[in-house]
């Protein structure tokens, strides 16, 4: 490693020890305090499109939550917020990091790249876990590990519904990273539900999030007779993606359909004009008009300079959720505790989908919508 690259890392290293310092000290935390702990990737690649929006999201629930005594007279909440680096042995540590504090929960640890072998050791460690992903894997893996996104059946049943009542596609092309299981289970989903609606399935390619060069799916997609195209990758690789496959020539009238994985401003920046058009499920847009949202939207906008995109809404509502389960489980509540007020939460104001969030067999469930980029923005369409 040169001097100048060792200097930047150690510059952020210590960034991230004074961020989280500021957040909670250990052995600080006085008897009124509750903590829990938090992990996301704030550096690393998946870094340019989650882990500093989710923390973002984090603080300002933390601000609000504190300022108007969500937690009831005398409690203080406090957060132990750790970098994974994208890692998903770094995931793991930190999971037994954190048993071994006084954190009664995590949040995190965001994707289910990270989450699923993050989900067992919860389990086996008797902690609490409010992951941020959509594998129905996570919450199989014990009663102590629950997905704050709502599964991908669900997303994908509204995106194919559209798909097939009101864009009435025939035949389709399927693009997904099949080393990741949330897009595996999105796949499959979306190809259930759009076969069961009369769908031709004319092709199936799989992709990494490491591919670069997809210029020879690209190519044998656009030769393919088909009137719609649905591609699921991370923000990064599904940019990348969209615009080779038009720079081979896709025809403009050919849909294209996606996750609600793209919503992230990274993809956006990347695939430019290339967005335009696509169709996609969502759990979080800004606009919806819920009261929950507005306020946080405000919020957010006053704090950072700028609008917040899904993953800043993620982080924001896993950390709500858990201090409605810590005030829930009352004064001296254990981990096992709040697991309970965890799961039993239903029908309460969110910032996702339409404003109201329950868990269901610990996985998130609330109405997600569909959006079309119009000139380079997400537009409701349903």
């Amino acid at each position: 490693m040169n001097l100048f690259r060792e200097q930047t890392v150690n510059r952020r290293r210590i960034a991230l020890l004074l961020f989280a310092a500021s957040l909670v000290a250990p052995g600080v935390a006085q008897a009124d305090d509750v903590v829990i702990g938090a992990q996301y990737p704030l550096s690393g690649p998946m870094a340019s499109y989650s882990g500093p929006f989710l923390r973002e999201g984090t603080e300002l629930a933390l601000e609000r939550i504190n300022r108007d005594h969500l937690l009831g007279a005398g409690r203080t909440l406090k957060v132990m917020l750790e970098d994974n680096g994208g890692d998903r042995n770094q995931a793991i540590s930190l999971m037994s990091r954190f048993a071994n504090s006084n954190a009664v929960a995590v949040l995190g640890v965001y994707g289910s790249f990270l989450s699923l072998p993050a989900a067992p050791v919860a389990n086996d460690l008797k902690m609490p876990l409010l992951a941020i992903a959509v594998s129905d894997a996570i919450s199989q893996a014990g009663p102590w590990s629950f997905s704050l996104l709502e599964p991908a059946d669900i997303s994908m049943t509204v995106l194919a519904k559209f798909a097939v009542d009101r864009l009435h596609i025939k035949n389709i092309a399927l693009v997904y990273d099949r080393a990741n299981d949330a897009s595996v289970r999105m796949r499959d989903s979306f190809a259930n539900h759009v076969k069961a609606g009369g769908v031709n399935i004319v092709s199936v390619d799989g992709i990494t999030a490491q591919d670069t060069n997809f210029e020879p799916i690209a190519t044998k997609i656009v030769n393919e007779k088909i009137d719609s195209l649905f591609f699921e990758s991370v923000p990064s690789v599904a940019a990348n993606f969209v615009i080779q496959v038009r720079q081979a020539g896709l025809d403009p009238d050919i849909r294209l359909l996606t996750s609600g994985q793209i919503g992230a401003p990274v993809f956006f920046n990347i695939a430019g004009a290339a967005a335009e058009g696509i169709y996609y499920a969502v759990d979080y847009l800004l606009d919806m008009g819920n009261e929950e949202n507005k306020n946080f939207v405000s919020a957010y906008r006053d704090h950072y300079h700028k609008d917040p995109d899904q993953n800043a809404a993620w982080g924001y509502a896993g950390t709500m959720l858990l201090a409605r389960a810590i005030k829930s489980a009352g004064p001296g509540a254990d981990r096992a505790k709040v697991r309970a007020a965890l799961a039993a939460l239903d029908n309460v104001p969110t910032v996702l989908g339409a404003g109201r969030f329950s868990f269901r067999d610990r996985k998130g469930y609330y109405p997600s919508v569909v959006v079309q980029v119009v000139k380079g923005k997400p537009v409701h369409v349903e």
